[in-house]
């Protein structure tokens, strides 16, 4: 992102930093988390399929994440969510 900004990397990290009070690491993190569970509470996909729509390597890895930042499992969230009348 860096050379698309044309900026060196430490001036981008602290310039993005500096703007969104985050590492661009931790955004990028949580935006595609937020994406998955946008993708869960539809609920047209499952919980297997949706680590590579978001750009995770492996579902364990993308369970972990979700698990730390939503405090529950991909699939617990989707069937809570599912479970809420609207």
């Amino acid at each position: 992102m860096a050379f698309l900004c044309h900026m060196s990397t430490s001036t981008f990290k602290r310039r993005f930093s500096d703007i969104y009070n985050t590492t661009p690491q931790k955004w990028l993190l949580t935006k595609k988390l937020e994406m998955a569970a946008e993708l869960l509470r539809a609920g047209e996909e499952n919980p297997s399929g949706v680590y590579l729509k978001v750009g995770y390597q492996n579902h364990s890895s993308f369970s972990q994440a979700f698990r730390k930042h939503f405090a529950n499992t991909p699939s617990n969230y989707q069937q809570q969510q599912l479970n809420v009348a609207p």
